[in-house]
Parts: structure tokens; sequence; C-alpha cells
């Protein structure tokens, strides 16, 4: 469990891990003078920012006035839970990308709102619409806020949450998602099978079968991530989960095979032992991150929770300028009927931060459940030829 609060700290680890991609150029000796400027440059904007952010209510005020607002009923959502919300959303981003910004959309407090994959049949085909990538895409747009009012969404994978690109002055805040069917499922080791190089895990209750590999698939490499060992951890590379016989089955016992490097594990693994399985046969480690924010300035995500995610949750990469995460968390939810508290929020890193030209602010966040890095800062190290920056 990790709960953040840090405000001048993340400003130096920015320039220290090179988020400010100008401090990280290295530049012929000539330019040492530029050098200088662009460090005094640095400062006053690190002073700017942490007046600006310690300043911050929920970070609406950074958002120039908006004249426009929009409401997500008004495109025939329902949000009892139930019904498929997905064409609302998707003509509600349309309306916010052909404006190219200065529009607030605002859902229905505390609604729940289920998204499912968009079915592209063909043009004469009833139902049909094409197949949605994220709940929430702003690309190219500016002075936009969503505001989900305490509501919640609920996705069917490869629906993903949040995509911004290329976007300035976005606020998106008072929203929780979470995945149906769950990606994940906690299981216990019933059996160890060295001649096969396998163990044979049993769901516990309120968990759902993953999606089985096909019984003569030999090569599989790129569908599946890893299992984890819950205490002690243990990347535990996974090659193939198969099913055993359909008895085994209806008992919810499978088998799982590792992939080379991971095989060593087996011979410590524990009858009884608790393990994480991933459920969705194409979605464990190709499905990247659930939400993105990529070549933008001054965007805010406060108030949103993410309750579970396929690998990685967020993607903060290459932005032109400031990105604040505001009292934002990650945290376990223990599906219906489940008898065992789930450990699981994310499969991989919370935050994956990289090549950002501005700062990343994280402020009152908490993080619980992540099986990898809470947040992770890195960098491209860039070269100035002689002439300048």
């Amino acid at each position: 469990m990790t709960t953040i609060r840090f405000y001048a700290s993340i400003f130096w680890l920015s320039i220290c891990a090179g988020i400010f991609a100008q401090g990280m150029a290295t530049v012929e000796s000539e330019n040492a003078d530029k050098v200088i400027q662009q460090q005094k440059y640095m400062n006053t904007k690190l002073k700017e920012t942490y007046e600006t952010i310690t300043a911050l209510d929920d970070g609406q005020s950074l958002i120039p006035e908006i004249t426009r607002t929009i409401h997500i009923k008004d495109f025939g959502s329902l949000g009892d839970g139930k019904t498929d919300d997905g064409p609302a959303f998707a003509e509600a981003m349309a309306i916010i990308a052909e404006s190219k910004g200065n529009v607030r959309l605002l859902l229905e407090p505390n609604k729940t709102y289920r998204i499912l994959p968009g079915v592209d049949a063909g043009p004469d085909a009833k139902q049909s619409r094409p197949a949605q990538t994220h709940a929430i895409q702003l690309s190219e747009v500016e002075n936009v806020i969503v505001d989900g009012q305490g509501s919640t969404l609920i996705l069917t994978w490869p629906v993903k949450f949040i995509r911004i690109n290329e976007s300035k002055k976005v606020w998106i805040g008072n929203l929780t998602m979470t995945y149906d069917p769950f990606p994940c499922a906690q299981t216990r080791i019933v059996a160890k099978q060295p001649d096969l190089k396998a163990i044979d895990v049993q769901l516990e209750q309120g968990y759902s079968l993953p999606d089985f590999d096909p019984p003569g698939e030999t090569a599989n490499h790129g569908k599946w991530a890893f299992s984890w060992g819950i205490k002690p951890n243990c990347h535990f590379w996974t090659k193939h989960i198969k099913e055993i016989d359909p008895e085994s089955s209806k008992k919810g016992v499978f088998r799982i095979f590792p992939q080379e490097k991971a095989e060593r594990f087996i011979g410590g693994l524990k009858i009884g032992q608790r393990m994480l399985v991933p459920t969705l046969r194409n979605g464990a480690r190709t499905s990247g991150t659930h939400s993105s924010i990529t070549g933008s300035q001054d965007v805010i995500l406060y108030n949103v929770v993410t309750q579970a995610a396929n690998q990685f949750s967020y993607l903060v990469a290459y932005n032109q300028g400031m990105v604040v995460i505001k009292k934002c968390g990650i945290r376990p939810i223990t599906p219906t009927g489940a008898t065992e508290p789930s450990v699981f929020a994310g499969w991989r890193d919370g935050f994956h931060t990289k090549t950002n030209r501005g700062p990343i602010v994280f402020d009152g966040c908490h993080f619980d459940g992540l099986f990898d890095d809470d947040i992770n800062i890195s960098h491209q190290q860039y070269h100035a030829p002689s002439g300048g920056l």
C-alpha cells in the first residue's frame, strides 16, 4: 500500500530522472551559457508550478471558463449498470472532438455505466457501431472537463478507460472504473506436475475460469504475461493456461504451464499457496495500459479511481507541460460472491511515466494492490548538437 503526497520532491526527482528533457541534453562546451540559461528557466518554472499546485483545490481552476455543457443522459445513457451505454459515450466524445473542445461533459451523479466493445457488423446491420477503444477519448482538443460526479464505469475488454492525446487544459474527475469480466482470478495451488513442468490450481469462490488455450497449441508466449505467486511473490511467466478435463473445470481446477525462464519457480511453490492468474487470453499481455496521457499539457486527473486493470494502469509520456494526478487511487475491489478479499488492482505499474518535458505531480494519491511499481519514472537522453538547444 502506498499513499503519496508530495510537491517539490517530485519536481526535483523529475529533474534527476530527466522528466524535463531540456535538462538531459548533452551539449558541446561552447553552449555552456545556454545550459545555464536553461537551468535558470527550469528553476523559475519549478517555482511557478509549485505555487500553482499548492493553490489548487480540485484543479478545475486551471481550466478557462467553458461556455458549453453537455449531459451524457442526453445521448441516451441509462446508467443502470446493465445497459450498454457505449454508444452514448461515443457520441459525446464525437461532439467534443468536432468542437475541438470548450466543452464540459457531465455524467449523472452516482450512476453506473456499462460500456461494451462496439460491433462493426457492416453498414446494413442493425445495432452496428464502430469498435470503441476508450470510454473517454480526447485528441487535439483544448479546455475540456469530464465530471463523473461520483459515477462508475464498468468496462468490458478490449475497451479501455481514458486516452488524452495532444490536448491542452483537460480535467477529468470524480470517476471510478473497473472491468467485467474481472481480468484475473485468485487461485490456490492444489498439485505440482514436475514431469509436465506445470502446476494445477483451483479457483477461489467468486472468480471465473480463464480463457483456456486450445489443446493443440504449443507456442503462446505472446498471449499471457505471467501469473503471480502471492507470498512469496514471483513472476511466474506463463506460456499456457489449459483445461485438464471438463470434470476438473467444473470444480474450478485447471493447469498452468510456465515459460522456460519461470520453470525454476515450480520447486519452491507450496501446495495451498495462492496464485493470481490472468483470465483474458489476449488481454493480459497485449492490452498495454487502460489509460494514457501523451503529447499534452495542463492535464488534471482528480479523484479518479481504478479498481481493476489488465496490465499497466496509466501511461504518462511525451507530454509538453504539467500533468497533475490529485487524490486519485488504485485499489482492489472484491468480486461479488468471493469469500476471500481481492489483492489485485493492477497487473503491473500504476503510473508509467516516460520522457515528459513538464512536471508530473502526484498529490494525495493512494495506491494498493499493484504487482509492480506504483510509479515508474524514466527518460530518454537527448543530444543537442553544436549550435544550441
